[in-house]
């Protein structure tokens, strides 16, 4: 089964979910904003998607422009090495 991690209010997402709906039917649809998404699912996407974590984020956001994402960063919050 196809998994949608979607967005209601975003145009965008709502489209896709519409073509994915047309095309293969029942799809799982995962709320990333209500439910949030665990550090694995992220780690997951990511390798799944192939880009740079640049490419990810939504830079036009002010969560974003509040605190910017640093490429050179190598350490996650707990002193992790990422």
């Amino acid at each position: 089964m196809v998994t949608i991690y979607h967005n209601p209010r975003c145009s965008k997402s709502r489209e896709a979910l519409s073509i994915l709906e047309a095309e293969v039917g029942a799809v799982n649809i995962k709320e990333y904003l209500k439910t949030g998404l665990e550090e694995s699912e992220v780690r997951e996407l990511i390798s799944l998607l192939e880009n740079d974590i640049s490419e990810l984020i939504r830079t036009n956001e002010k969560l974003f422009k509040d605190a910017p994402f640093d490429p050179g960063v190598t350490e996650g919050p707990q002193g992790r090495r990422r």
